[in-house]
């Protein structure tokens, strides 16, 4: 199999298995959730799992996309999360926040670029 259609699958199959622990639903369900955030038909993923699709490079761009997505969702309620921490006075190692801002910033910055 291509290297992009193993790229495509295995993206598929981390966010179907996130979805299905998050949601707590079964794998249709999950696939069909996916792919709606993806912009995709979830008959599309079916076949991804199945490995018959024709035209990987659009679904492999979808994922891409949805995954990226989900990175900058994720940074921003680290940044949150930090913010947080900050403000409440918690008992927490300034310089390790410190360190964990730079590395959000680095992340960020990344993320900016593609």
């Amino acid at each position: 199999m291509s290297a992009t259609m193993d790229r495509a699958y295995l993206l598929a199959d981390r966010y179907v298995r996130e979805e299905m622990s998050a949601a707590r639903v079964n794998k249709p369900d999950a696939i069909e959730t996916v792919a709606d955030a993806c912009g995709l038909a979830p008959g599309t993923l079916h076949n991804l799992f199945k490995r018959r699709l024709k035209n990987v490079e659009k679904v492999a761009l979808a994922l891409e996309g949805f995954a990226l997505r989900r990175l900058e969702q994720r940074a921003a309620q680290l940044r949150r999360d930090i913010g947080e921490m900050r403000e409440s006075r918690m008992v927490v190692d300034p310089a390790r926040l410190s360190e964990l801002e730079a590395a959000l910033d680095d992340v960020e910055r990344w993320l900016k670029k593609g």
